[in-house]
């Protein structure tokens, strides 16, 4: 049995790959560097739940400037502890009275 390193081979020809991709930019500024000089690259696919939360996010700060950080904290702290309880009952009555409100705003149209 032959033991090689073919890690290190598969680093060089990286290492080499980027080198070449390198001299192909020459002496460009970032500005003048296009999306096409890196086009194989690789690509960042994001999960549902991050586009979700990108999504969420946006809303948020276009909905309403003022956000009071210290409440957000605590309740990142509290979830990211596990310890940060719905009140299953509380949300259901809530989602219940939503739904009243638009099926009787839908029937006054």
């Amino acid at each position: 049995m032959k033991v090689t390193n073919t890690v290190n081979s598969q680093l060089q020809g990286i290492n080499q790959k980027k080198s070449d991709k390198l001299d192909k930019l020459g002496n460009k500024t970032d500005k003048e560097i296009s999306k096409a000089d890196f086009s194989s690259s690789s690509e960042v696919a994001l999960s549902e739940r991050a586009r979700d939360a990108k999504k969420a996010k946006e809303i948020a700060k276009n909905s309403s400037p003022e956000i009071d950080e210290a409440k957000v904290a605590k309740f990142q702290k509290l979830i990211d502890s596990g310890n940060y309880k719905v009140d299953a009952k509380k949300v259901a009555d809530k989602l219940v009275d939503e739904n009243l409100m638009n099926s009787l705003a839908s029937d006054g149209e």
